[in-house]
């Protein structure tokens, strides 16, 4: 978990170096890190930090002359609103949960910190890696498809991807499809 830290806290200086978002995103990896660890030992993600990290999320978008308070409404709004109708449709159709709530908090405080447009980001490249991880628990468990798995710490990752080549990734993909751009 430290060397973890302390390569993020690395990674986030040498991207962006000295500046508001900068000690606004080491908070906020940092308190990512947290909360995956507590998503792995344990399946939950505590209230403490997703509710508090929105309302930090929405006050840097209000303080930090280098966000906007609107991208952070936005975020949150997309961020959680989507994870939120993917719980309810699953649950309308299973008749049971099939995520949790800590997940739909998660991606809203992603949101309300990044700004709506990392979610779409966020959502594909953490359902990407949390799938491939499934699948291979799914293979080597005895509950086989039943298997589940924390999805905070692929959320979480994948807003520390965006962060340090969200902007990379996301032309090189275009730039497959639409190559003049």
């Amino acid at each position: 978990m430290e060397l973890l830290t302390g390569l993020t806290f690395t990674a986030l200086f040498l991207k962006l170096g000295f500046s508001w978002t900068t000690l606004e995103l080491l908070v906020f990896s940092w308190s990512l890190i947290v909360v995956s660890f507590i998503d792995l030992d344990h399946m939950i993600l505590p209230d403490k930090f997703t509710l508090s990290g929105i309302v930090i999320g929405l006050l840097g978008g209000l303080l930090n002359p280098e966000r906007s308070l609107l991208d952070a409404v936005f975020g949150l709004l997309m961020g959680g609103g989507f994870l939120y109708a993917i719980a309810y449709i699953y649950f309308a159709i299973r008749n049971r949960d099939g995520m949790g709530g800590g997940d739909i908090k998660l991606l809203g405080w992603i949101g309300a910190v990044l700004g709506w447009k990392s979610i779409p980001f966020v959502i594909l490249f953490s359902s990407l890696t949390g799938s491939v991880v499934g699948i291979a628990v799914s293979v080597k468990s005895e509950a086989g498809l039943k298997s589940s798995i924390p999805f905070g710490p692929y959320l979480a990752a994948a807003a520390v991807v965006y962060v340090l080549f969200g902007r990379e990734i996301a032309n090189w993909y275009l730039s497959l499809f639409l190559p003049a751009l």
